[in-house]
């Protein structure tokens, strides 16, 4: 995920996690992995992006079961992250989350 962000946005800074090792749910192996990346290009623009928080949610068998904005990913990174504890303003910064879940 790291080397994606870096090749597409050429953020300021990047940072990721991922699941140490595969988990599963009844029966049902996964990984997630999640990154955030500040400032870069915007993704389908190639130039510098507009200040603002953008969710982008992946993945390849589990369907994305909620619409974009309905899901938990989106809820936590508007309003239960404080983005001011690392210095972020997401009014003034362009912050993109990014969650692939891959089964």
């Amino acid at each position: 995920l790291r080397l994606g962000v870096n090749k597409e946005l050429d953020p300021l800074y990047v940072a990721t996690r991922a699941l140490p090792k595969a988990q599963s749910y009844e029966g049902h192996p996964f990984m997630v992995e999640a990154a955030v990346s500040i400032g870069g290009k915007g993704i389908n623009t190639g130039l510098a992006a507009e200040p603002g928080l953008y969710i982008h949610r992946f993945a390849n068998r589990i369907p994305l079961l909620f619409e974009a904005g309905a899901d938990v990913v989106t809820r936590v990174a508007k309003t239960k992250i404080k983005w001011s504890s690392y210095k972020i303003d997401p009014k003034k910064d362009n912050v993109q989350v990014f969650v692939s879940i891959v089964s």
